[in-house]
C-alpha cells in the first residue's frame, strides 16, 4: 500500500457569507498555485447565501467544513489547522485572489530563511490598482496608538507630523526588492511554518474578529522567538470586508475595540491595562463632544459626524470594560 502523500502547503479558507468572492478566490488556486503541492481546507460559519452548495458543487476536490453556526474567525481556522497536513499552513481570506507566482514566492522565501515563522505579501485592492502593505502594520499596539486612535489626539499627532516631516511608521507603497521584518501581518494571507504553530499553538478563539492574527503572531514571535516577514514585492488581490460588509459600522468599531482590549488584557499587565481603560474612556468621550459639535456646527460634515458619534458611543463602554458586542451571525 502507497503511502499518502503531504502536501507541502495546506490552504485553509474561513467563510461567511461570501459565497461570490469565495468563488473567485477557489478558481484561483489551481494557477496561484501552480507546482506546489498542495490541499485546500474550506470551513464555513453557517452562511445563509449557499456558500456550502457552491464548493460541494463546483470544488468537490476541496475539503469543505460546514459549520452549524458562526464559530468566529479564529475557531473555524483552527478547524482547519486541525485537519491540515502540510508542513506550511496559508491563510486566506475569501476575498482575496491569489495571483500567479505569489504562493510560489512566499514558500521560496520560507525555505531560504529558517528563522521565518510567518511571512505575507503586499495587496491590491483590484487588478491595475497599486499594491500596499498597510501603514502601521509593522509594529504591535501600544500606550501611544492606542491613546491616539480615533480620539482628538490622533489630530495633534498628524499635525506634528506634517510640520515635522517625521517618519515612524511603516511605508504605504509596496513594490521593493527586499523582505521587511515586521510585528504581525495580515491573516488575509499568510503563511506560517508548521514548527512556529507547533510551539505557539493556534489562533486564540476568544478572538471572534479582528486581532486574532495579530495576537497569534505576538505568540509566534515575541513568546517563541521567530521571525516574521512581509514580501512587498509579491503582491495578491484582497478587496476587503466580504464579511465585515455585511454589519454596521458601529457594530464593526465595537467588535474591534473589544478585540483590543481582549489582547492588552492578555499581553500586558493588569497595572497597565485598568489605567488604560481609564484615560481611553476619558479621551473618547472629549472625542464624542468633538464629533457632536461638528455635526451642529458644519452641516457639510453632519452626517458624517453623526455616524462618528454613533461609532464612539458604541465603542465606550466596551473600552471601559462595561460590556462586549455579541456580533451579528453568532447564536
Amino acid at each position: 500500500m502507497s503511502k499518502p502523500v503531504i502536501p507541502e502547503v495546506s490552504v485553509i479558507i474561513v467563510s461567511w457569507n461570501s459565497k461570490e468572492e469565495l468563488k473567485a478566490c477557489l478558481c484561483s488556486l489551481a494557477p496561484g498555485l501552480e507546482g506546489v503541492s498542495h490541499e485546500v481546507i474550506v470551513v464555513d460559519n453557517a452562511s445563509s447565501d449557499g456558500t456550502p452548495g457552491m464548493v460541494k458543487e463546483l470544488f468537490p476536490q476541496f475539503r469543505l467544513i460546514a459549520n452549524g453556526d458562526n464559530r468566529g474567525f479564529a475557531a473555524a481556522n483552527n478547524q482547519g489547522l486541525a485537519l491540515a497536513g502540510g508542513e506550511y499552513l496559508l491563510l486566506l481570506n475569501p476575498d482575496t485572489v491569489l495571483l500567479k507566482g505569489a504562493a510560489g514566492g512566499l514558500l521560496d522565501f520560507m525555505r531560504s530563511e529558517p528563522e521565518a515563522g510567518a511571512v505575507g505579501p503586499a495587496f491590491l485592492t483590484g487588478p491595475g490598482c497599486p499594491a500596499s502593505i498597510r501603514t502601521g502594520i509593522f509594529r504591535f499596539p501600544g500606550i501611544k496608538d492606542e491613546l491616539f486612535l480615533d480620539t482628538f489626539l490622533s489630530d495633534l499627532s498628524d499635525l506634528v507630523h506634517r510640520l515635522f516631516s517625521m517618519r515612524g511608521r511603516a511605508p504605504e507603497a509596496a513594490g521593493g526588492t527586499g523582505p521587511v521584518e515586521a510585528d504581525w501581518v495580515s491573516g488575509a494571507c499568510m503563511l506560517v511554518r508548521r514548527q512556529a504553530l507547533e510551539e505557539a499553538g493556534g489562533l486564540d478563539p476568544g478572538f471572534f474578529l479582528y486581532m486574532e492574527e495579530l495576537e497569534w503572531c505576538y505568540r509566534i514571535k515575541r513568546v517563541c522567538g521567530w521571525k516574521i516577514f512581509i514580501l512587498p514585492y509579491l503582491s495578491i488581490i484582497h478587496t476587503c470586508g466580504a464579511s465585515t460588509a455585511k454589519r454596521n459600522a458601529a457594530e464593526i468599531l465595537a467588535i474591534y475595540y473589544d478585540s483590543r482590549y481582549k489582547f492588552f488584557k492578555k499581553h500586558w499587565p493588569p497595572c497597565l491595562v485598568l489605567p488604560l481603560r481609564l484615560v481611553k474612556g476619558l479621551l473618547l468621550s472629549l472625542s464624542v463632544l468633538k464629533w457632536m459639535f461638528i455635526a451642529a456646527a458644519v452641516p457639510a460634515r453632519r452626517t458624517a459626524a453623526a455616524d462618528k458619534t454613533k461609532g464612539l458611543f458604541a465603542v465606550l463602554p466596551v473600552v471601559l470594560g462595561l460590556t462586549s458586542p455579541r456580533p451579528s451571525g453568532r447564536k
